[in-house]
């Protein structure tokens, strides 16, 4: 298991709150606070950096541009990469470059799409923009083969491009409180989806490819203008079943589940 030390690296354009830095052996001992470091030292530091964690709020980057730059792509190692801020606008398309990147979160931002090259992170499991601004996902997001989550609850986003249906190894599919009024049967295809949720969104037919997935356990769709569901027993690892009970007939309903789920 790694070793890791916390510090906090100041650059020129980004406040940079590291909460993990893999340990090094730069000679420095551990950092705290480390408001000055020389470029040589910076870019060591970045090669053995694995968890990049930002918090951005109202300081630490350009002001001007609400843009990371591009030095993004020197953290050859980096695993994880967290961003919370109400003003970034842009990733830059040097993101393509961090091939052992696992997980991307980006939260509250003002992005409203994302670069194409990210679709070129073949080690991505996880993809989270969530509670911001974005409107669209890359067209060739299938891709991304690796992706086990993709979370894109209360964004923008208005339609799930087609090839989001192509991403076979999903298990987590969120997108609670967005504006999409239709999720397409190819849903179907996603056979390893587990949990699938679409809460607070705008959808007025319940989708019956859902029906063909064997091994969702729980599914959420509360705040709906659905009016009508089909027989769910086909569900049979479904084990969760979040709604608004008021809605449906509730007695009439569990007759239509498989044993063992619970609804909520």
């Amino acid at each position: 298991m790694r070793k890791y030390q916390t510090a906090v690296l100041f650059t020129a354009l980004i406040t940079m709150s590291f909460k993990t830095i893999a340990q090094n052996d730069l000679g420095v001992s551990p950092l705290k606070d480390v408001t000055s470091l020389n470029k040589d030292i910076e870019k060591q530091l970045a090669n053995r950096l694995h968890v990049f964690d930002f918090k951005l709020w109202e300081q630490g980057y350009d002001i001007t541009t609400h843009k990371l730059t591009d030095s993004i792509k020197e953290f050859k190692n980096l695993e994880l990469l967290s961003i919370i801020s109400k003003e970034l606008e842009e990733i830059p398309a040097s993101i393509g470059e961090l091939k052992k990147l696992r997980k991307i979160i980006l939260s509250g931002t003002k992005i409203k799409y994302l670069p194409a090259s990210i679709t070129q992170l073949k080690s991505l499991t996880n993809l989270e923009v969530a509670a911001g601004a974005l409107e669209k996902l890359p067209a060739e997001i299938d891709n991304l083969q690796s992706l086990k989550v993709l979370n894109v609850g209360y964004s923008k986003l208005k339609v799930l491009p087609e090839n989001v249906y192509k991403l076979y190894n999903l298990e987590l599919l969120l997108l609670k409180g967005c504006a999409i009024t239709k999720i397409s049967n190819k849903i179907q295809q996603l056979q390893h989806l587990k949990t699938l949720d679409f809460s607070f969104c705008k959808l007025t037919d319940f989708p019956t490819g859902i029906l063909k997935l064997q091994e969702l356990e729980v599914l959420i769709f509360n705040d709906n203008n659905i009016m009508q569901l089909p027989d769910l027993s086909p569900l049979k690892k479904l084990r969760k079943l979040i709604i608004d009970k008021k809605k449906y007939d509730v007695d009439t309903l569990k007759k239509q589940l498989p044993p063992g789920c619970e609804i909520i």
